[in-house]
């Protein structure tokens, strides 16, 4: 299939999706590409679809495949509340069950934390992997984020939430409530796990990122084998604010020799 980020502006596009059963999850996920496999974890609130201007780009180079979490996209959600260790889990559980025995992975945001677990936890699925707006703690959010947050309420569905899952747009509110109470409480990682990543990883932000870039900072220094790229001009949103500088900067490090 050829693919440009315009395929997914339309929710009626016909969607190269599987389902795999894995965590007792039936697990939706998209392939695209050929190659040495790459892993690319959307973010909260979010689906495939965010990562629309990676998909093309990463897919000339790779085999790119691309799971949807519980409550997000095509997959239903699950019982209870997230927890980043617990979504580490389930996605060691989708690599598994596509017989996926180590990979170069990127995360985004949510995507990014659940990276930090399986990376510590699970170094044999880790090759490398890119952190995109990640944080190992969620007290390194801006207060200002962290204030807000602590009196949001869901008042529209989003419209992709509406178009693909199997729930019901009615659900979309309790998904949102669950990744609100996610985000005011986690991440919980100590230092000490960060330190103890033995993969090569990259930490991406936005200079205008709503992660404080001491936070930033302290997580790049806590890896071992770690890079760092502040990207000017962008916030949190930087995949798609600044997709073409982002990409780069990204695949320079999934190529890259030097280790």
């Amino acid at each position: 299939m050829k693919l440009n980020p315009r395929f997914f502006e339309s929710a009626k596009s016909r969607r190269p999706g599987r389902f795999v059963s894995a965590a007792k999850i039936r697990m939706y996920y998209e392939t695209y590409g050929k190659g040495s496999p790459l892993l690319l974890f959307h973010g909260g609130l979010s689906c495939i679809d965010g990562l629309r201007y990676q998909i093309p780009f990463f897919a000339k180079h790779f085999k790119v495949i691309l799971p949807e979490r519980p409550g997000h996209g095509h997959t239903a959600d699950i019982r209870g509340l997230y927890r980043y260790e617990e979504l580490a889990r389930q996605t060691a559980a989708f690599m598994d069950a596509l017989r996926i025995k180590k990979a170069r992975m990127m995360g985004y945001s949510d995507g990014a934390n659940l990276i930090f677990w399986l990376a510590a936890k699970r170094p044999d699925l880790v090759e490398r992997f890119i952190s995109v707006g990640g944080n190992y703690h969620f007290s390194g959010s801006e207060p200002s984020f962290q204030k807000e947050l602590k009196k949001q309420k869901c008042t529209e569905v989003d419209p992709r939430y509406k178009a693909y899952s199997p729930d019901g747009e009615d659900h979309y509110a309790e998904v949102f409530e669950k990744c609100r109470t996610l985000w005011l409480h986690e991440p919980r990682w100590k230092v000490s796990l960060i330190k103890g990543i033995k993969a090569p990883g990259l930490i991406i932000a936005g200079d205008r990122d709503m992660i404080r870039h001491e936070h930033t900072l302290a997580l790049y220094r806590a890896l071992r084998k770690g890079r760092l790229a502040l990207i000017p001009g962008a916030s949190h949103s930087l995949l798609k604010e600044k997709p073409a500088l982002v990409n780069a900067v990204m695949m320079d490090f999934l190529t890259e020799k030097n280790f």
